[in-house]
C-alpha cells in the first residue's frame, strides 16, 4: 500500500494512503496550500484534505493514524494491511 506523509503549515503531521482511488493515481504534489493528484489534478486542502476542485473530490488520500516518537513517524502496520479501497 503506497503511503504519503507531510507536515501542514500549522505543524500537523498527516499520513495517508497515497492513492486517488477513482483514477488509480499514486502520485501527488503540493501546490501552495493544496495536495494535487498528478493524474486528474483534483485538489484537496492540505490542512484537512477536504476537496476543493476536480473529479475525485470525495476520494481524498485516506488518512492512516500515526504518532511521532523520537523524531520518527510511526504508522500502525495493521491499519495499513487492513486498508481497503473505497471504490
Amino acid at each position: 500500500v503506497p503511503l504519503l506523509s507531510y507536515i501542514t503549515q500549522s505543524g500537523r503531521v498527516v499520513t495517508a494512503v497515497s492513492m486517488c482511488e477513482p483514477c488509480k493515481s499514486t502520485r501527488f504534489h503540493i501546490k501552495d496550500k493544496t495536495l494535487v493528484c498528478n493524474a486528474c489534478y483534483t485538489e484537496w486542502d492540505l490542512e484537512n484534505l477536504k476537496g476543493i476542485k476536480g473529479g475525485c473530490l470525495n476520494y481524498q488520500p485516506d488518512v492512516i493514524p500515526s504518532t511521532i516518537e523520537k523524531g520518527r513517524i510511526l504508522i500502525d502496520e495493521k491499519a495499513v494491511k487492513e486498508w481497503q479501497p473505497r471504490v
